[in-house]
């Protein structure tokens, strides 16, 4: 796909933005056709073309992740695939960037591609570094703590104090307001959470990007 990336991204350049439909029909990749839907509802300039470039690699990388698990890729409903490309397009950070291609994976892989739903995208374009960190720690420590309630202090301790207090807090309560954690003994009206456990949607989340389902 890297041919056709560049192709589209030269006649963009050469030609403006009347030349956005030249570059869509360049990509005849069949998981790919939703990507014209996206970018002919968005209009075309050239940080959209970008866009399209990275939303491009993202597509491919995730079926050849596919690939090499022995998976036939299909083609994702236009309905999750454009806001779920059209906000993963936009991200650079590592953690979070990791977490889209994994949920891209998923939408693309049929045994998966009915769970990936709006609210996994949603959730995905709210977190923080912070947040993918410690969700996929907390997940992976059940089993050696032999519990699912976390409490600020523990968790610190099991990540060796790489975060602070404040950090985990922070990220708790963002969790917690997306719907990926859910805040334990706390208080009506309390605005910050200091210990949690995996929501269903949070466990969720993290199955369909490729936790093990030996939790409960």
């Amino acid at each position: 796909m890297n041919d056709i990336i560049k192709a589209a991204t030269e006649t963009f350049s050469k030609q403006g933005s009347s030349a956005i439909g030249s570059a869509i029909n360049l990509i005849s990749q069949p998981a790919t056709n939703y990507l014209s839907d996206w970018i002919g509802y968005k209009g075309g300039d050239a940080l959209r073309v970008r866009r399209l470039e990275r939303a491009a690699r993202l597509i491919d990388e995730a079926r050849e992740r596919l690939a090499k698990r022995g998976i036939d890729a299909q083609e994702p409903s236009p309905s999750v695939a454009i806001p779920l490309i059209e906000t993963a397009s936009l991200e650079e950070r590592p953690e979070i960037a990791e977490m889209w291609l994994k949920l891209l994976a998923a939408a693309h892989d049929p045994a998966t591609a009915k769970r990936v739903s709006k609210f996994f995208i949603e959730a995905i374009g709210k977190m923080e570094p912070d947040d993918a960190l410690i969700l996929n720690a907390i997940y992976d420590l059940e089993d050696e703590r032999k519990s699912c309630n976390w409490k600020v202090d523990e968790l610190r301790i099991c990540l060796n104090g790489n975060f602070s207090w404040s950090q985990i807090v922070i990220s708790f309560t963002n969790m917690v307001g997306i719907g990926l954690l859910q805040p334990i003994n706390h208080g009506a009206g309390q605005i910050e959470y200091k210990e949690v456990t995996l929501s269903a949607r949070g466990r969720e989340l993290l199955r369909l990007l490729g936790k093990t389902d030996q939790h409960v």
